[in-house]
């Protein structure tokens, strides 16, 4: 996804179409296994569009809308002492906040919708 389009997924009043919207989680979900064989850093255009879908999908794709977490990807060093730190490098991290900011989002929509039927 290039960085216009990503940015253009903010500009687009919502709700999204459904079409899109299943489009959208369909792209998503294929793009996420790829993050870490790629080294994707933290300017991946697709972390822009993980707001905007979470509050413009629309209530039809809701029980469709989810996305998988990336595998958990380690590093280790090892220090002169011996001590070893394992960490997940930063764009991982990023994109697994990002990715669960977007399903505590969807989530608490479709409670809304379950408890407040429209």
């Amino acid at each position: 996804m290039s960085h216009e389009l990503a940015h253009t997924s903010d500009a687009l009043l919502g709700p999204w179409d459904e079409q899109l919207s299943l489009l959208y989680l369909e792209e998503l979900r294929r793009h996420v296994p790829r993050i870490s064989a790629r080294n994707r850093g933290v300017s991946d255009p697709w972390l822009v569009t993980t707001q905007p879908a979470a509050e413009w999908i629309p209530l039809s794709c809701l029980d469709h809308a989810s996305v998988p977490q990336p595998d958990e990807v380690l590093t280790e060093r090892t220090f002169s002492d011996g001590q070893v730190l394992r960490y997940e490098i930063l764009p991982l991290r990023y994109w697994r906040e990002k990715l669960e900011k977007l399903e505590e989002t969807l989530e608490l929509r479709r409670r809304l919708v379950k408890e407040i039927p429209l």
